[in-house]
């Protein structure tokens, strides 16, 4: 399941796999099964975070945004 849901996810919300799969791995580690449940939920959270900071630094250029 936690090699599907990477690719899954990258066409449903634009997170990169690669990004996903770090997530899948630090929150294992650090949170064990409660951090595996909410990998997913997290990942499109903190990208899309990062997306909109980084967009909110650069007023003139246009950036993609998840989801569109």
């Amino acid at each position: 399941m936690q090699i599907i849901t990477p690719l899954i996810l990258q066409q449903m919300a634009s997170v990169p796999r690669g990004l996903y799969l770090f997530m899948i791995l630090a929150l294992g580690a650090a949170f064990g099964g409660l951090g595996m449940f909410f990998v997913g939920a997290l990942s499109v959270a903190a990208y899309t975070l990062v997306i909109r900071l980084y967009e909110r630094e650069t007023p003139n250029e246009d950036v993609d945004m998840p989801g569109e």
